[in-house]
């Protein structure tokens, strides 16, 4: 894994662990309303359900046990989003560079975190 603030990644502590789990639970709880404004807050929050679901899933936590539906969750609606959000020339639903770039950076962190775990 990359090098990160925390140093936490191959061996997290209870409250960082706890803290990821208690927002996958929010997220997932409330991934309607997001997905319901077709912008950015779609695919952050698919994002974030697919990344903690997956950095949990990696420790094989027995107190968490929906991390991988989690994972696949998000997964789902991230792929659900860019099919709706993305053209096929590649524009963006919101017209804005800033908007744009922030969609680019949440499917790119997506993807090397996949292809970095799968290793």
């Amino acid at each position: 894994m990359p090098t990160n603030i925390l140093k936490q990644t191959e061996r997290p502590t209870q409250s960082l662990t706890d803290l990821i789990y208690f927002h996958l639970e929010r997220i997932n709880n409330n991934i309607l309303y997001a997905i319901a404004q077709d912008n950015n807050h779609g695919t952050s929050e698919a994002a974030g359900l697919f990344i903690g679901g997956i950095f949990l899933s990696k420790f094989n936590f027995k107190k968490y046990p929906k991390t991988g539906k989690y994972a696949k969750n998000g997964r789902y609606w991230l792929e659900k989003r860019v099919s709706k959000l993305i053209e096929a020339d590649g524009s963006f639903s919101q017209h804005s560079v800033t908007y744009h770039r922030v969609m680019l950076d949440t499917l790119c962190f997506c993807r090397i975190l996949e292809i970095k775990i799968k290793r």
